[in-house]
């Protein structure tokens, strides 16, 4: 996740170590008389978003006295930020990427969460979190990603009239983040490959939080292509369906079982010797 931030005041860069940007500034307390730096009354604002991952999240930290004037930061003041997803544990970013952040008064950290669920953010001035409180901020999976998603795709299906076949899907958005889809968004279409008309058929869809059933049956026979819709986009591309009446249900039933196919194998119980394996295939039902 990339993160960058800003301020009123801007200083060079510092060293960067494991990916975590981190600046060594000597820590001080606060005055012994109290009339400085004031974790109640400094505050954290957030920049509207949209809520969802893969866009980024802005916070404004806003420092002031116990006076109420703006507190400008000295060479001595300590300012440290992290951020951090509560699934994984793992920083999305450490502020400040400045070597001196003295003449602040405020500063501005943005990051960009990918994955989804609770982050939470640690604003501390002096070893005091800003506004007196560990924030947490919620990001839901982002749009859907036909090319994340798992499951159903290129299926070649080979039923029979009115036999129920089933696609099992997992939703996912493309940082892989699992999503749960609407069931009325979804749309099933099932059309002759000769003329591209709509065949008849029936669905039934069930989406739940980490998968989407769909379970078809078509009404007629014959070589037809499918695909899923999801709010008019196309989520599973055309898949095939060769659907069989019963009387061809018959003759390849027929046909079939009246293949053979021999192979030589090794028997190695009780003693090792050589066999002719004949398979006779069926077609299930």
């Amino acid at each position: 996740m990339g993160a960058k931030s800003s301020s009123v005041r801007r200083n060079p860069s510092p060293r960067s170590r494991g990916g975590i940007s981190q600046c060594n500034v000597p820590v001080n307390s606060i005055d012994d008389d109290g009339s400085k730096f004031s974790k109640e009354i400094s505050f954290v604002y957030w920049r509207p978003d949209n809520g969802h991952v893969g866009s980024t999240a802005v916070f404004e930290v806003n420092l002031f006295c116990k006076n109420k004037e703006p507190y400008t930061m000295t060479p001595m003041d300590m300012f440290r930020c992290e951020v951090a997803s509560a699934q994984t544990s793992i920083p999305v970013v450490t502020e400040p990427r400045r070597e001196n952040m003295a003449g602040c008064k405020k500063t501005t950290v943005s990051f960009n969460p990918t994955v989804a669920g609770e982050y939470c953010i640690t604003v501390a001035m002096n070893g005091h979190n800003v506004g007196g409180e560990v924030y947490r901020r919620i990001y839901k999976p982002g749009p859907l990603d036909p090319l994340k998603t798992i499951g159903g795709q290129n299926e070649i299906f080979i039923t029979k009239v009115d036999e129920c076949q089933t696609i099992m899907m997992i939703p996912r958005d493309r940082f892989g983040n699992v999503i749960q889809l609407i069931n009325n968004s979804i749309t099933v279409e099932i059309k002759r490959k000769t003329n591209k008309e709509m065949c008849i058929f029936e669905s039934n869809i069930n989406s739940n939080f980490d998968s989407c059933e769909i379970c078809w049956k078509l009404h007629e026979g014959g070589h037809f292509f499918g695909s899923i819709l999801y709010n008019s986009s196309v989520l599973l591309k055309q898949f095939e369906v060769i659907c069989l009446n019963d009387h061809a249900a018959i003759e390849v039933d027929r046909n079939v079982c009246s293949m053979t196919a021999s192979y030589s194998a090794q028997l190695l119980s009780p003693k090792s010797k050589t066999v002719i394996i004949t398979l006779t295939p069926r077609v299930s039902h």
